[in-house]
C-alpha cells in the first residue's frame, strides 16, 4: 500500500489529504483532514471546500472518500445544529454529514460543527 500527503492551504479552509493506494487504481481511496478557521469567511468557505471536493468527484462517485474535521459552521438557525449552506455543498457532492449536532460550544454558547462525511 502507497500512501501520499498533501497540504492544500486557501484563505478560508486548510486541508491534509491523504491518497491510499493499493495495487490497482480501484483501491485508491482518499481521505480529507478539512478545518476552517472561525474568523473566515463562511460563503467564501462553501465555494472553497466545493472546489476541492469537485477534485476528488472519482474517489467519491466510487465511494472511497472520507472527510471530517472542524468547520466551525454553526446554523443561523435557532432550531438547528448545522448550517444548511454546509448541507447544501455536501448534497451536491453527493456526500452525507454524520455529525448532527454541535460537538462543543464557544464562549457565546454558539455549537461549533464537526465535519464527518
Amino acid at each position: 500500500m502507497f500512501i501520499s500527503h498533501f497540504i492544500i492551504n486557501h484563505l478560508n479552509v486548510n486541508c491534509c489529504l491523504s491518497r491510499l493506494s493499493g495495487v490497482s487504481s480501484a483501491d485508491t481511496s482518499s481521505l480529507a483532514i478539512i478545518y476552517r478557521p472561525p474568523s473566515s469567511s463562511t460563503t467564501a468557505f462553501y465555494d472553497e471546500l466545493s472546489d476541492l471536493l469537485t477534485h476528488f468527484r472519482d474517489d467519491i462517485d466510487a465511494d472511497r472518500f472520507i472527510a471530517c474535521g472542524d468547520v466551525n459552521c454553526p446554523s443561523s438557525m435557532a432550531d438547528q445544529d448545522i448550517s444548511s449552506d454546509l448541507l447544501s455543498v455536501l448534497d451536491v457532492h453527493g456526500l452525507c454529514q454524520f455529525v448532527s449536532t454541535g460537538t462543543r460550544q464557544d464562549h457565546t454558547d454558539t455549537p461549533s460543527q464537526s465535519l464527518a462525511v
